[in-house]
């Protein structure tokens, strides 16, 4: 399976990819070639330099760091290194996080070379130190209850410097939750939220379902996060084991709202994405149950080599507190979605599958299937009629179709009448 890289870019002809135990090269063309093993199954961070002719690449992952040059994958054995949870990149240095609240730097585009005194410790909460990550010409130091923000100066002899007055008392849940997100950092944060720096000041964009969801995971330290562009909006992607949420923002400045939802994977409790990264004009993701490799494409409408399925679950509908008698539902799909699949039913004739439920969807009726039309329909309207009777907790309705099929639902309505109590 995929672990984590946050910079897969080795030298702009090749991406590295760490699949299981195994880091292998990545070209263009998807040629993978196999260059060494790296023990073990906790995320794996990357950062690359600035070396002229050959850029280095650093790998780290439960305190083991390998460094990648000229085609050969080597172990950093430098003894003034000590264990590190995390590294970036920033001007011609590798820095790399500890444990201990500490960070170190490496030698001007030598990112296996660190000298004895080339440590500085956050300063502010002894709070260890969770995550390093790098922003714009400034360091993040993400503690358990804290976040401390560096900069580089341009003293060579000290290259770094708190950055005056900037300091979030907000601390990191889970290490691998922290994304570059625009310009901004992205993380889960210490009180089961998800937040998004402004400036120096964190926000939570989280909503309540998503924390406690959160909350609600045996591990949630755990947490995986990334980030892709695709269709005119930003993803911040949230995983687990048993779950994936979402959240999608629009690029478009006049319509900046933030909207969360799920995301899961046909036979599995979570999307079976992981992680990604931009290589060779395309955005690259794992699969994080086989050494599988996907480019992030809104139009292809499947998850892998198997079916998207697209889902909408309504709000209750009641009138507590008495019930509702549904007589009749429209909806109406975008029309012509069809595909040219003769030997695919799901394609060539789709289907909106309706269910319902009326107690909170724990339980639902059996599916009833609505045509959708072929490729080339320009008007279709589904309906079903004769819905029988919810009690007093009202009925919530679920909607699903294969989107390679089709892309959405464009509206719909109810006919009801209120039954008294």
């Amino acid at each position: 399976t995929s672990r984590l890289g946050s910079n897969l870019d080795a030298d702009g002809a090749l991406a590295l990819v760490v699949s299981g135990t195994a880091v292998a090269s990545l070209a263009p063309n998807g040629t993978a070639t196999f260059l060494g093993g790296f023990l073990g199954t906790k995320p794996v961070y990357f950062a690359r330099n600035r070396k002229a002719l050959d850029p280095q690449v650093v790998l780290v992952s439960d305190g083991q760091r390998r460094i990648y040059e000229a085609g050969a994958l080597t172990t950093i054995d430098d003894s003034d290194l000590r264990p590190p949870n995390s590294v970036d990149a920033l001007g011609p240095y590798i820095l790399y996080g500890h444990d201990d609240g500490t960070f170190s730097y490496s030698d001007i585009n030598e990112g296996g070379s660190v000298a004895a005194l080339a440590t500085y410790e956050a300063e502010g909460k002894p709070d260890g130190l969770r995550r390093l990550k790098v922003r714009r010409k400034e360091v993040w130091l993400f503690g358990e209850d804290t976040t401390e923000i560096w900069q580089i100066t341009d003293n060579a002899d000290d290259p770094f410097a708190p950055l005056g007055g900037a300091y979030v008392d907000v601390g990191c849940l889970a290490a691998a939750s922290v994304v570059q997100m625009g310009e901004s950092i992205a993380w889960v944060a210490n009180d089961f939220t998800v937040r998004i720096a402004q400036d120096y000041a964190s926000e939570v964009i989280s909503t309540e379902a998503v924390s406690r969801a959160i909350r609600a995971l045996a591990d949630p330290t755990s947490i995986e996060a990334f980030v892709y562009i695709e269709a005119g909006a930003r993803n911040l992607v949230l995983n687990s084991d048993d779950w994936t949420w979402v959240l999608t923002q629009s690029l478009d400045k006049n319509s900046p709202d933030l909207k969360w939802h799920e995301e899961q994977s046909i036979g599995l409790s979570r999307r079976r994405f992981a992680h990604c990264a931009q290589f060779a004009g395309k955005q690259i993701t794992g699969d994080a149950t086989t050494n599988a490799l996907y480019q992030i494409n809104s139009s292809s409408g499947a998850d892998g080599s198997g079916q998207l399925i697209a889902k909408i679950v309504t709000e209750p509908q009641h009138a507590y507190p008495g019930e509702v008698e549904y007589n009749a539902l429209y909806i109406d799909p975008i029309p012509g979605s069809g595909l040219n699949t003769p030997s695919v039913a799901e394609t060539l004739d789709p289907v909106i599958m309706m269910r319902m439920s009326d107690d909170g969807a724990q339980q639902w009726s059996s599916q009833i299937d609505m045509a959708i039309g072929r490729q080339g329909a320009t008007t279709q309207r589904c309906r079903a009629h004769q819905l029988g009777t919810s009690g007093e907790d009202g009925r919530v309705f679920e909607f699903s179709w294969d989107a390679a099929a089709n892309k959405g639902i464009t509206g719909g309505m109810v006919e009801v009448e209120a039954v008294a109590p």
